[in-house]
């Protein structure tokens, strides 16, 4: 007879249960991915009767859930199988009581099919197995999870692993990073080596320099106390950052299993060349967000020492000796309050040997890039070279998807300019490209703001014109370059993709002529806009528009 499963959490009646745990096992649940008569039990010092803590799980799940995956009944089948249990997980005492309900729970006299996770402070990541085993709870089938930080520097971590396998083995345990939980993360090493076109690219011959960015657009949010003590270097660098570098950069395991896997991620590990005090010096960046507005700068935040020294935002450079990357550098960055959110990894290639095609209008062609997107909007782009449509051999870097759009919008350029029509021709989320009827005077490097209608809503551009295009007589085509990444854009670019996919009405578009298109999509719909509301927002300048971009997640020499 199959041993009943028990998940047994630390710190249930915290932020990382609700928001995360809960969620996801919910998830499972509705996906009948977790095994008949389980049950979960929350251990936590706040005070909660059974009824209770199903009350409260029930109206998180509302919150935290995806909308469309809430279903009312398999919720409240899903509560019915949450148990809780009052005690200090850091006061060996109460951990008899576990045990007993345990027991209630499998009808067994000695309980091991157990799986405690530690959803808790990190000062409790000690304290907790070695309770469990006073407790006699270290059973053969019985395994533990912890989160990062598992240690705050090399000695502490060391020191708990010590305890950690003074009380399990080491099949028992699971260090757990959540970054390498996410699809597009595991699609790394499906892209790598289930595709045989990039392999003989991947190496120091053919790559210029890697750049990996986890930035947010959110402060603290309140936990100060925590973020003092660690700050962004071991927030985020020597974990998450740290395993996307190495699921780049690790070498083909023979087999592909945990423990050939984790081989090979320490073989990465440790041929991380050693910071030198040059390194320290010149490729490594340290700062802290200041007041923004309405945004209170870190040292503004609770808990927060008034002078604190504390990084929000740190970037270095890194390399790697082994005979695939020696030479290639590695920039990493991340940081709070950063004027976007953006996961990425940004593979730069080299450029090509020769140079065939000469710099027209300053618009040289750009060596190629691939971007593996974790988030927001999952996703892998290759950038490569494409001509310029027009007389002349122009070429300019192409996305490896452009969505051709074709929808009429309202349109204003420069600053004291009336609003137009316009027809948005294309999009990317980098740039976008509209049709007007006439030329418009002295347009290169004037700023633009695009209005547009689709999916009953409307989307806004903003950014500044890059080159012009005479497709034909009295058809002006106007390329322009966007000023911020917008993510808006970036999920209506995703919705289009799909929609065509559904119904195949756009699938051969980009085999059509992009300028006769045009004419074809050209029947009216309802103003997206009028002119007089368009005339009551001001279109920022393309100077101030720069300077407020703070980021540029896509040139390393502005940061290193």
């Amino acid at each position: 007879m199959m041993k009943k499963l028990v998940i047994v959490i630390f710190g249930a009646s915290g932020d990382l249960t609700k928001r995360k745990l809960m969620p996801a096992l919910y998830t499972l649940y509705s996906g009948g991915r977790l095994p008949e008569g389980f049950s979960i039990l929350g251990i936590g010092r706040t005070e909660y009767t059974d009824a209770r803590y199903q009350e409260y799980i029930m109206s998180e799940l509302s919150k935290f859930v995806a909308s469309r995956e809430q279903v009312e009944d398999k919720m409240r089948d899903f509560c019915s199988h949450l148990h809780y249990q009052t005690l200090d997980p850091a006061e060996v005492e109460g951990y008899h009581l576990l045990d007993g309900r345990l027991q209630e729970f499998t009808g067994e006299q000695k309980p091991d099919n157990l799986l405690f996770y530690l959803a808790t402070p990190p000062s409790l990541y000690g304290v907790i197995p070695l309770h469990l085993k006073a407790a006699g709870l270290n059973r053969p089938d019985t395994r533990i999870i912890v989160e990062k930080p598992f240690g705050y520097d090399l000695e502490s971590a060391r020191k708990l692993n010590s305890i950690y396998a003074s009380v399990f083995k080491e099949h028992q345990i699971y260090r757990i990073d959540h970054f390498l939980g996410k699809e597009t993360a595991q699609n790394i090493l499906a892209f790598r080596f289930a595709n045989g076109i990039f392999e003989p690219l991947w190496n120091r011959n053919y790559i210029d320099y890697v750049e990996i960015t986890a930035v947010e657009n959110l402060g603290i949010e309140g936990r100060g106390g925590f973020y003092e003590g660690a700050g962004a270097l071991r927030d985020m660098v020597q974990n998450h950052l740290i395993q996307l570098v190495a699921l780049t950069a690790l070498e083909p395991p023979a087999v592909f299993n945990a423990d050939n896997f984790r081989n090979e991620v320490v073989k990465v590990y440790e041929s991380l060349a050693p910071l030198t005090e040059e390194d320290l010096e010149e490729h490594i960046v340290r700062g802290q967000y200041t007041a923004s507005g309405s945004k209170a700068g870190y040292r503004e935040e609770k808990n927060v020492a008034p002078d604190s020294r504390t990084e929000t935002y740190i970037a270095m450079k890194i390399g790697i000796n082994n005979w695939r990357w020696k030479g290639v550098p590695f920039y990493i960055r991340t940081g709070k309050q950063m004027p976007t959110k953006v996961t990425e990894i940004v593979v730069h290639f080299r450029e090509t040997p020769h140079q065939m095609f000469r710099c027209e209008g300053g618009h040289c062609p750009r060596a190629n890039k691939l971007i593996l997107r974790l988030q927001p909007n999952e996703g892998i782009v290759l950038k490569i070279g494409m001509k310029v449509p027009g007389a002349g051999f122009e070429v300019n870097r192409r996305e490896a998807f452009r969505l051709f759009v074709g929808l009429e919008g309202i349109a204003r350029v420069g600053t004291n300019r009336r609003a137009m029509d316009v027809i948005l021709k294309d999009l990317s989320d980098t740039g976008f490209a509209f049709v007007v009827d006439h030329e418009i005077e002295d347009a290169t490097g004037l700023s633009v703001r695009l209005v547009f209608k689709d999916f009953d809503r409307n989307y806004d551009l903003t950014g500044f014109i890059v080159r012009l295009v005479k497709v034909e007589e009295e058809k002006y085509v106007y390329g322009c370059r966007m000023t911020m990444r917008n993510q808006l854009i970036n999920h209506y670019i995703s919705m289009k993709q799909r929609q065509m996919l559904a119904n195949h009405s756009g699938a051969n578009i980009r085999n059509r002529d992009n300028y006769g298109l045009l004419n074809a999509l050209k029947e009216k719909e309802e103003p997206v806009v009028n002119e007089s509301d368009l005339d009551r927002k001001y279109i920022s300048d393309v100077d101030k528009s720069e300077r407020r971009k703070i980021f540029d997640g896509r040139n390393p020499g502005k940061i290193i």
